[in-house]
């Protein structure tokens, strides 16, 4: 064709049964041999015939053979082998759609993409058989229908943060193949970025491990096979480009209408399940009967996704259970309320304790989904790569990788321990000078000015002047110090949190406390002031950009003391 117990008791007995259960699901799964354990190649499943009007058989009559130019040099989509043969994910759909609508494919040889685009763009072929639609393209070709989709993701180092806000980003260089689709969408969406290109596909990936490029943008196939396939340990999928995948068509040159109608006749015929087909035929996860395997690794990767999994739902039942109790205990208090009218401010008190607490338990929800979930994707990514390694063992830097997300997520679950206990138990008054010395690493002197000052304030205020630390060290950039100091404003006591670094621009200096804002988890400031808020303290900043950060905790007067007016 061409050449090419007693509640929570209870809870406790039913998660556990859900944890043995799942496990066991989940190994027996794993275990079992896919669909394609055979090695045999693609055998195209039999279609349905593509009824062709009488102009388009004339067409096809006159025209014989369609030349088509592809990219010789695109694993695992498309490859000209030695021997001239074209092989591949797009080889194999382009095979079976021909076969459909009865033509004959003639390839147009090719040095390398940048030439196929110079021949496409001469109109010397009929078409080129693997490409997306761009403004530009469409100067010179028409397209047919989507035939493939892929979504489009980041590729980095490991030390790398995961992104999931593209313009967040600052000062960063991509390496790109030249002449690709996204390197035009990156122009249009973000032009601050510096864009690399390189003749081949693997010297982007090259170029992220030497450090002389940040990330580039390819396929999540494309990543998934180069990854593998070059043994780029050192470089991870860190997040997904947001709401743009490639597809693929096929670009008609020339004008000919009449041949983009007969190919869509053809792609119509194609289901989602032979697609799937020919993809497992070059980089399937398969499990083959009768072969030793060492499935002790991927056991493990099971048991800590399904605990992940499990804990997650058995959050999620315990945080109806407490919604529930909490509207039990309203519904009490309001008919308490009728009985006790003259004491309507004891019962504003309590209303308002419930909205805190309801607030808390819908916070603390939001981030226990957002962190498990991201963990969970970067377990199931490696998952994924890690079943297509060869010989008897899982890749060591696979499981290290594995662990340090499981150990993440262990920090995370602690953490909403700890948050669970937010305003739960009364206020106590703390001194600001040994909490300065309790969280001070010596990584940054600060200057403490605050003197004998007390403050009431919930049990997690340390959490708050560690988040301030930490936020200083990790985005204040050049400081060399931290002046703490506190004055008095009218009733108030104002402590000031200050820094010498570069300060923070105009227009962030709200969004900072936004929930999800930022390069990291985003909960950092937006904690901190919820916790200073549970006893009436604000939080603000009101440094001058350019002159570094400046953040004053507002505390009411009857909130503080000084140690010599302690009783």
């Amino acid at each position: 064709m061409r050449t090419g117990g007693s509640n929570r008791r209870t809870g406790s007995k039913a998660l556990i049964a859900f944890l043995a259960i799942s496990f066991a699901v989940a190994t027996v799964t794993a275990l079992q041999p896919t669909g394609h354990a055979s090695a045999d190649p693609f055998e195209p499943l039999n279609g349905p015939s593509v009824q062709l009007t009488q102009a388009e058989k004339d067409f096809l009559d006159q025209k014989g053979n369609i030349t088509m130019l592809i990219d010789p040099d695109w694993e695992p989509y498309e490859l000209v082998t030695e021997d001239g043969e074209f092989i591949g994910i797009a080889a194999d759909l382009l095979d079976l759609i021909a076969e459909r609508i009865g033509i004959n494919l003639e390839l147009v040889p090719t040095d390398d993409w940048p030439h196929t685009l110079e021949k496409a763009e001469a109109g010397e072929a009929d078409m080129v058989g693997f490409l997306t639609q761009t403004p530009q393209r469409e100067e010179f070709m028409i397209f047919t229908e989507v035939y493939f989709s892929d979504p489009v993701v980041f590729i980095t180092r490991e030390e790398h943060e995961f992104i999931t806000n593209p313009a967040a980003l600052s000062d960063v260089t991509v390496a790109l193949p030249e002449g690709t689709s996204i390197e035009q969408r990156l122009n249009q969406d973000y032009p601050d970025f510096n864009i690399v290109t390189t003749e081949r596909e693997a010297d982007v990936f090259q170029m992220i491990e030497d450090r002389e490029a940040d990330m580039t943008l390819r396929s999540l196939t494309m990543a998934a096979y180069n990854i593998k396939a070059g043994g780029w340990f050192n470089l991870k999928i860190a997040g997904q480009y947001p709401d743009y995948d490639n597809d693929f068509r096929i670009g008609v040159l020339n004008n000919q209408t009449i041949l983009v109608d007969i190919l869509n006749k053809g792609i119509a015929t194609l289901t989602p399940q032979e697609v799937q087909e020919i993809v497992n035929q070059h980089i399937s996860i398969e499990f083959i009967l009768g072969t030793e395997r060492d499935y002790g690794p991927l056991i493990s990767i099971a048991l800590i996704s399904v605990l992940i999994i499990g804990f997650t739902l058995f959050w999620n039942h315990q945080l109806r259970r407490f919604n529930s109790e909490m509207a039990e205990s309203e519904a009490a208090l309001k008919s308490m309320g009728e009985r006790l009218a003259s004491d309507n401010e004891a019962l504003s008190q309590a209303h308002s304790a419930l909205e805190q607490a309801n607030r808390k338990l819908n916070i603390l929800s939001s981030i226990t989904r957002h962190d498990i979930l991201n963990q969970l994707m970067v377990i199931q990514g490696y998952l994924d790569l890690s079943g297509d390694s060869e010989g008897s063992g899982l890749p060591k830097p696979y499981l290290d990788r594995m662990g340090t997300a499981a150990r993440s997520i262990q920090n995370q679950i602690e953490f909403t321990r700890q948050y669970e206990q937010l305003g739960v138990r009364d206020p106590v008054w703390t001194s600001i000078s040994g909490l300065i010395g309790e969280i001070a690493t010596g990584e940054m002197p600060v200057n403490d000015g605050c003197g004998g000052l007390e403050v009431y304030a919930d049990l997690m205020l340390k959490k708050v002047f560690f988040n301030l630390y930490e936020n200083t060290l990790r985005h204040a950039k050049g400081a060399t110090r931290i002046d703490v100091r506190c004055r008095r404003e009218g009733d108030d006591i104002i402590i000031s949190w200050e820094d010498d670094g570069p300060g923070i621009p105009d227009g962030m200096k709200s969004d900072i406390f936004e929930r999800g804002f930022g390069n990291n988890t985003g909960f950092g400031l937006f904690l901190t002031r919820e916790i200073l808020a549970i006893t009436g303290i604000t939080l603000t900043e009101n440094g001058r950009h350019g002159e570094g950060a400046r953040f004053e905790m507002t505390v009411p007067g009857r909130m503080c003391r000084f140690s010599g007016d302690a009783a």
